[in-house]
């Protein structure tokens, strides 16, 4: 799985969280599995390298809309990172392999995520 040109942009932030946000946490959800496997065997640091291009293109489409307008700003980079990564896993949480009938969480990744990161309309006079 590849997250090349899901961060394309030409797109709006917003239009661009669907397919970043879509692929991302399915990533994310194949590196707990990783990490599992591993049986505690990768330090953090070498979990950090691993998620690497993952955060690096997030983190690049909240700063990006953070400087449109777009996305919100009244809490840092680091906090809207990290709530993207756990609505990731709470959704990857309902999509496993061995339940009968796996659950794909996309769309409520992705409107999750959009909901989080919105900017506030300004208000009008």
């Amino acid at each position: 799985m590849t997250l090349t040109g899901l961060d394309d942009p030409a797109l709006s932030p917003q239009d661009a969280v669907a397919p970043l946000v879509a692929t991302s946490w399915r990533m994310l959800n194949d590196m707990a599995g990783l990490r599992a496997a591993a049986g505690g065997e990768l330090s953090p640091r070498e979990l950090r390298r691993l998620h690497q291009d993952t955060t690096g293109r997030i983190r690049t489409l909240v700063m990006r809309g953070r400087r449109d307008g777009t996305f919100r700003t009244d809490q840092t980079v680091h906090w809207q990172m990290y709530c993207i990564y756990a609505i990731a896993r709470a959704g990857a949480s309902l999509s496993r392999p061995e339940d009968p009938g796996p659950i794909d969480p996309t769309d409520a990744i992705v409107a999750t995520v959009r909901t989080v990161l919105a900017a506030e309309p300004a208000a009008s006079e």
